[in-house]
């Protein structure tokens, strides 16, 4: 520790390397120095700390800053930043900065390289720290969830191995574990245990009421029975016959398998997050778990050539979801018939919801697994500055053999001009738009791809739920039939297709209709509608849908709703005082909402209820993205073709951490998530997408 040059563990030092020329000279060498990066593109740099410039300016920016570091390091004799033509690498040793020898470390895995890398942890990544730039501040926030989580794991380790190893003091451990989360009841038990050995009972239970404290503060949540069974112990005088570093059900979902998370240098930010998930816990703050509740843009799915996003933040594609790109990676790896590199195109406004973000979370993901494909993968990012003509003419330029991707804000309407346009030059198109309507048409054959949940699925989900709360019966099917200028380019099929599934598997309903954008017959339908507690499935445009229950709401009439599709900031906007009567396949209403939601979930978890299997099982708020992926990504078929089902995705989520599952949605949980590009006769033939049997 004494060797390291750059410290930002619990804050940030650079020692003896002399004063840095500013905060943003800072927060570049520590992304470079971030040992989850094997090398970073200089315009992946320039995008995570210039996102307010323009391109040029941003990469002159960075020549700028990158000239005044080195000049800075150079004087006290530390050159560890190499730059080449395109990238830049950290070649300085690694116990020259703590975030790279704490990782070295944790992978060593013994119980005196783990107690090192617990002393090490200081507190908080880069604390204090924070520049104005969004993706910067998105691999921050991560950042700290990841090395707090490490934290824990390591010690969480030590603990495991005291019963065996009398050198590791467990006290010690327990308090450093919950300086970082306080909620964490293992520890609490620890210090109680202890305590209660040593006929200081008293303390026992003050450590069993700050246990609560913490539970009912951070997580509005009770200890365990465990707990209580020692507290229990405390006041009638006993003394604890059980092991300090075990006993508990979350020792039994984490495992004692006697060593650490091993974290491999070498291995993506993202692979070390897919491996961090089996074994640590979440350590984000509450504030800050609140704030990412509440993170979801009104359009809060984004696609790069089928990969469903949740969030628009780069978080997501950085770390928080190996799923999302290692489908499209997978899934192209089994239609490629060689080695040529695949070009791709993308179409999303990069000034709307974080769409700068987005592509640069898109681009350093790329740049992170190209060694694991036969094939390199490169994109063509365009901003369509949210303007349809602008949309027609990128795809007017765009190479006729490169797949178009949609992404980001806006792109179910994009999509659909996207999938005319592709089927008129017989080049692939894929999105994660959730609109059915802007798949193909039935009976139709065309280049349109996507991957996500059907709105068949979801129909199917909402159906679900209704009947699993007993709410099926005789409920009001209110849904659109067609825009209100017919021969409009838009689809006519979105809300009546969705209708028609969930009317066959509702039985008896009462059926109401209106056209798209007519608030008249928006009204009209309202006028059917009776307070009288009878369930209320809506489908339809979000626009028209948010109208309609608010009107709803101004009438007086309380009856439940159900919902697909994400319907949120427009309600929440407009005061909808009723959380508690709207359910939402796929969306957040509220952080409220949420989080209550998410206590009540986390309950059936801890209790390893039966019903878990079809109650909880696939879609997720934002600050669930990485658990739900992870277990998605457990449960998936190895080929990459197919579905993962509610039932095999409850049965990995119950393999995480306790505390870990405390933040699922509001959302019910689909059966099956249809999360794989359906690629009948699609091929990938010298690097080029190639529609077999449609003369392509």
């Amino acid at each position: 520790m004494a060797d390291c040059r750059l410290r930002l563990l619990g804050g940030t030092d650079v020692g003896d390397s002399g004063n840095l020329p500013g905060r943003k000279s800072l927060a570049l060498l520590a992304y470079i120095a971030d040992p989850r990066n094997a090398g970073v593109s200089r315009e992946e740099a320039a995008e995570l700390l210039w996102d307010r410039s323009g391109e040029a300016q941003a990469r002159a920016s960075l020549r700028q800053e990158l000239a005044s570091l080195r000049r800075s390091l150079a004087a006290s004799d530390w050159e560890p930043v190499s730059g080449e033509k395109d990238h830049l690498r950290f070649i300085g040793e690694d116990s020259s900065v703590d975030t790279r020898l704490f990782h070295v470390l944790v992978a060593d895995g013994s119980t005196e390289s783990l107690t090192a890398a617990a002393q090490l942890y200081r507190g908080p990544f880069m604390k204090g720290f924070s520049i104005r730039s969004a993706p910067f501040e998105d691999w921050l926030r991560d950042s700290r969830v990841h090395y707090e989580a490490t934290a824990i794991s390591a010690m969480t380790t030590l603990l495991d191995r005291a019963n065996e190893d009398d050198s590791i003091d467990v006290e010690d451990i327990a308090r450093s574990i919950l300086t970082i989360d306080a909620t964490q009841e293992r520890a609490h038990r620890v210090l109680m245990s202890a305590s209660i050995k040593a006929g200081r009972q008293a303390e026992a239970l003050r450590q069993y009421d700050r246990c609560a404290e913490a539970l009912k503060r951070d997580l509005d949540a009770r200890p365990s029975a465990e707990t209580e069974q020692l507290a229990k112990l405390a006041r009638s005088g006993g003394s604890a016959a059980m092991p300090t570093g075990t006993g508990s059900s979350f020792d039994e979902t984490q495992g004692a398998s006697g060593s650490a998370t091993s974290v491999d240098p070498d291995l993506s930010q993202a692979s070390q997050s897919t491996q961090l998930t089996a074994t640590a816990e979440p350590t984000a703050s509450t504030n800050e778990r609140k704030k990412r509740s509440w993170v979801l843009p009104v359009v809060a799915v984004a696609a790069m050539i089928g990969l469903p996003a949740a969030g628009a933040a780069a978080q997501y594609w950085a770390a928080g979801s190996r799923i999302a790109p290692d489908n499209l990676l997978c899934r192209m790896n089994l239609i490629a018939e060689d080695d040529t590199p695949i070009k791709l195109a993308g179409i999303m406004p990069f000034d709307q919801n974080h769409g700068k973000r987005q592509r640069w979370g898109i681009l350093r993901y790329l740049r992170d697994h190209r060694a694991n494909y036969p094939f390199e993968v490169t994109i063509d990012i365009h901003d369509s500055k949210g303007d349809l003509e602008e949309v027609n003419r990128i795809l007017a330029e765009m190479e006729g053999d490169k797949p178009a991707v949609v992404l980001g804000p806006g792109q179910s309407r994009i999509a659909w001009d996207a999938k005319n346009w592709g089927n008129k030059h017989q080049v692939p198109m894929v999105s994660s738009s959730a609109s059915a309507g802007y798949l193909a048409q039935p009976g139709e054959r065309d280049y349109f791809f996507r991957v996500g949940m059907s709105d068949r699925t979801r129909a199917k989900s909402l159906v679900d739920w209704m009947q699993n709360l007993g709410m099926n019966r005789n409920p009001y099917v209110v849904h659109e039939y067609a825009p209100k200028t017919p021969g409009t380019n838009e689809p006519n099929i979105y809300g009546a297709s969705q209708a028609a599934v969930a009317k066959d598997h509702l039985g008896r309903v009462t059926t109401l209709r209106f056209l798209r954008g007519d608030e008249e017959s928006q009204m009209a339908a309202i006028d059917q509608i009776e307070n009288d507690g009878r369930p209320i499935a809506m489908f339809g445009y979000t626009s028209n849908l948010t109208f309609m229950i608010m009107e709803m709401q101004r009438r007086g009439i309380t009856n439940p709703i159900f919902l697909t599709g994400v319907v949120t900031a427009a309600l929440e906007e407009a005061g909808f005082p009723y959380p508690d009567k709207l359910h939402v396949v796929t969306g957040i209403v509220s952080e409220a909402r949420n989080l209550a939601t998410s206590a009540r979930l986390r309950r059936i978890f801890e209790d390893d209820n039966p019903d878990l299997d079809y109650d909880l099982a696939a879609w997720y708020s934002y600050d669930a993205t990485e658990m739900v992926m992870d277990a998605v990504s457990r449960a998936r078929n190895e080929t990459c073709s197919g579905t993962v089902t509610g039932e095999a995705m409850a049965r990995q989520l119950r393999l995480t951490p306790t505390k870990k599952r405390e933040v699922l949605s509001t959302s019910f949980l689909a059966d099956t998530q249809e999360i794989f590009i359906e690629n009948d006769g699609l091929k990938i033939v010298n690097g080029k997408f190639r529609h077999v049997g449609l003369g392509n």
